[in-house]
């Protein structure tokens, strides 16, 4: 109401001044009465008006192809990068030789340390009616466009082997369509336990409900200084789920790509460092955990990330490393500060599309059942959220959905259990 007064005592003055302007000054009357009432105009235009909120920190990624479909970007990492460029052209390839998502599925995934890689070598049936050339031929076609150094060649026993700068990648083992699709739970044995983790939450609240109602577990791992940060908490608490805190880290390319507020630099001393995770902790106080938001370059400065493992440590948190950098530091200096260390297994959507998600997903099912256990680490896109509920349906019986915290909670009791085998050799051993 003030303000309309002020509006309408703005109005009156310039009356006042149209008058004593017609008596004395016409030419002048005409600018101030110009000049007063633009200014009104420009008030009352901006009456209500709020200023943009601040735009929630993007993912670290890039896009790719024709039709925008987001990938988990290495920064830089050459082999990564391009690997996901491979599944991406097979991916092309099955739809447009009208391969139904039914019609092929994972078979071997191995994980796969060479060197300063790491990566995925898979085994694929495919159910088709293109021949093995045809195939062969459409599949070159995207490679060359989207992974021009990758190598696709037919073996005399008709199985189509991928490598990537002279590295075996993939294994295609082509069949007609008519073949019955293996049950999958028949196919998988062993037993084995998967941790979903759903990054960059905090934006969208109706996101996060969603994944409360899940059949399993998701762990939420959400950004300290979004919109919906505590709300978004709350949601996960109230529903029993485990929150991590996904800190905004220094990528390769900033300032260009920018991690958003409250990120850790290279440039920062170790007690801003310090300071910064206290403010991301006291933002999220019911956090088990912290992941790395982008990170590329932060993560693979050691001395960065023991302020980050000091604290962590004093504070009785796990970290998950997100491996956005094939030379992270993150596993050596946790193990310098005592803090329970996990890595990423599996991104589920450098595609974000329903089934590429739950192909995904089933490459991180195939190492939980082989290894023992698994962390997949998505994101909020629609096509996660339906390829997760497909999930709980699809698969084998031998796996169990679990927190983040629960596979955390296992390193550390095998951590214990290592260093109380080891003899004591006396004063002064660390």
């Amino acid at each position: 109401m003030q303000r309309w007064r002020q509006a309408l005592s703005e109005a009156d003055f310039g009356r006042r001044l149209r008058a004593f302007a017609r008596r004395r000054w016409p030419w002048l009357a005409v600018a101030v009465f110009i000049l007063v009432f633009g200014m009104a105009a420009a008030w009352l235009a901006s009456f209500g008006n709020k200023p943009s909120p601040v735009a929630a920190p993007a993912p670290e990624s890039s896009v790719v192809g024709h039709v925008g479909l987001v990938f988990e970007d290495y920064s830089g990492v050459a082999f990564e990068d391009e690997l996901k460029r491979v599944d991406y052209s097979l991916l092309l390839t099955l739809r447009d030789t009208g391969v139904d998502p039914e019609r092929f599925s994972l078979q071997e995934v191995t994980h796969i340390h060479e060197d300063d890689l790491d990566y995925l070598r898979q085994t694929i049936l495919v159910r088709t009616r293109s021949s093995v050339d045809e195939f062969t031929a459409l599949l070159k076609t995207h490679l060359t466009e989207h992974a021009p150094n990758s190598v696709v060649a037919a073996g005399d026993d008709g199985i189509l082997r991928l490598s990537l700068m002279g590295r075996p990648t993939h294994e295609l083992r082509l069949a007609p369509p008519e073949t019955p699709p293996p049950t999958l739970p028949l196919r998988l044995s062993g037993q084995g336990v998967l941790a979903i983790v759903i990054d960059d939450l905090g934006e969208n609240r109706s996101f996060a409900k969603a994944l409360t109602r899940l059949p399993f577990p998701v762990t939420f791992a959400i950004w300290p200084h979004a919109s919906h940060t505590a709300a978004v908490a709350r949601t996960a608490t109230a529903a029993g789920l485990d929150v991590i805190i996904h800190q905004p880290m220094e990528p390769k390319g900033y300032p260009r790509i920018n991690p958003g507020p409250g990120a850790l630099l290279t440039n920062m001393s170790e007690d801003e460092i310090r300071v910064a995770i206290r403010d991301s902790i006291a933002r999220l106080p019911q956090a088990v955990g912290m992941n790395n938001h982008m990170g590329s370059a932060f993560t693979a400065d050691a001395k960065a990330m023991r302020a980050v493992m000091a604290e962590l440590a004093q504070k009785g948190l796990f970290f998950l490393d997100s491996r956005t950098s094939n030379i992270s530091a993150a596993n050596a200096t946790a193990a310098e500060f005592n803090v329970v260390f996990l890595g990423r297994h599996i991104f589920l959507d450098n595609v974000p599309d329903e089934e590429a998600v739950l192909m995904q997903l089933h490459k991180a099912e195939r190492i939980a059942l082989k290894n023992g256990a698994a962390v997949a680490i998505g994101h909020p896109h629609p096509g996660t959220l339906a390829a997760l509920e497909r999930f709980a349906t699809k698969h084998a019986p031998g796996l169990t959905m679990v927190p983040v915290s629960q596979l955390a909670g296992r390193v550390l009791r095998q951590d214990r259990a290592t260093a109380s085998s080891k003899p004591s050799t006396g004063a002064g051993t660390p």
